[in-house]
């Protein structure tokens, strides 16, 4: 586990009584770790919490024989449906849970599936609840509750991620005190000031994806819409879940896939610098009316936030971020973007 997870990560990792290892000439090569739990109506399921293996055996089929060894292992323990919780840009996951009977749920899905308590429960044993980019994957069997509707329409999602956003600075707003917030006018700023820099945000890689001809896809980051709001009523904070634009499918590999994903975010966090960089001008030149000042500067503040996220935390737990694409794709193009926004923030 130590030589297949980064040290933050590590930190996350949880053992099971139901813990299977792979052994090649008497040596542990991989391991995956399988749970148990229970939905509503007493039908019992299975989670593939982790499963890894070592750096030096990759490409040897180890974790393919770990997959099909914990799904008959979880199939003779009478589970009706098994669950996974893979990162979006974890593409050697996604394969070899695509090649086992998986597919990935989107949080619609999910709810029309196995409903509130059932999406619940499924969340807190897969952790689901705080891994912002992850999303659950299921395969089911003919015992199964239910059958999974189509997608929903990428515009759906980026609706609701959009407006959700609205609703969790509106609360975080109203948690810190601010007597600006719920009022109309306030709120209809966010809506806007959101639905511009997520608007740009997203065409901007689609648009370059396009030029690229690589087929993409949006999705939407459920788990991170739900941290942000806990984050919001807790603290008064605000942690920006944007969703991302991904290769579409789930047999693309992210290591052959980053000239394209870097380019996308390239062009995607451009955008938005030079929108930040717009408004700083504008509020700090006198150049807008006074009774404007207030809804650019609440946007300028938002887009200063998105950023940091969006462009300065390339590593995990923020991994599924633009900033983590530009890293693996340039780190010079990465550190000159950190440091145009450096002073963003002093002027925030």
């Amino acid at each position: 586990m130590k030589q297949a997870f980064p040290l933050f990560m590590r930190l996350f990792f949880s053992f099971s009584k139901n813990t299977l290892v792979a052994e090649r000439k008497g040596e542990i090569v991989g391991g995956i770790i399988l749970k148990t739990f229970f939905l509503p109506g007493g039908i019992k399921a299975g989670l593939v919490s982790w499963v890894f293996c070592s750096p030096s055996c990759a490409g040897m089929g180890v974790g393919q024989l770990l997959a099909e060894a914990g799904i008959d292992f979880l199939q003779k323990q009478r589970c009706a449906a098994i669950f996974a919780c893979i990162e979006g840009h974890n593409s050697s996951s996604n394969r070899l849970f695509s090649r086992n009977g998986f597919s990935r749920l989107s949080f619609f899905q999910q709810l029309d599936t196995y409903g509130p308590i059932g999406l619940a429960i499924i969340w807190f044993h897969s952790g689901h609840f705080s891994d912002i980019g992850f999303f659950i994957w299921a395969r089911s069997t003919e015992s199964s509750p239910g059958t999974p509707r189509p997608v929903a329409d990428a515009r759906v999602e980026w609706s609701f991620v959009l407006l959700a956003h609205v609703l969790i600075l509106t609360l975080a707003s109203w948690r810190r005190g601010d007597v600006n917030y719920p009022a109309l006018n306030s709120i209809l700023i966010l809506l806007f000031t959101f639905g511009i820099f997520y608007l740009v945000r997203h065409t901007a890689m689609l648009v370059v994806a396009w030029c690229q001809k690589l087929a993409c896809e949006f999705r939407m980051w459920e788990s991170g819409i739900f941290l942000s709001a806990i984050i919001a009523l807790l603290f008064g904070g605000f942690v920006p879940a944007p969703g991302s634009v991904y290769p579409a499918g789930d047999n693309w590999r992210y290591t052959n896939s980053i000239p394209q994903l870097g380019m996308m975010a390239f062009f995607s966090s451009a955008c938005l610098i030079g929108l930040a960089w717009v408004m700083a001008l504008l509020i700090h030149s006198d150049a807008i009316q006074e009774s404007w000042l207030p809804g650019v500067e609440t946007a300028f503040l938002i887009a200063v936030i998105i950023l940091v996220f969006d462009v300065l935390l390339p590593f995990f737990p923020f991994s599924c971020f633009n900033g983590r694409r530009l890293w693996d794709w340039n780190k010079a193009v990465w550190a000159a973007f950190g440091l145009s926004i450096l002073p963003l923030l002093a002027l925030v």
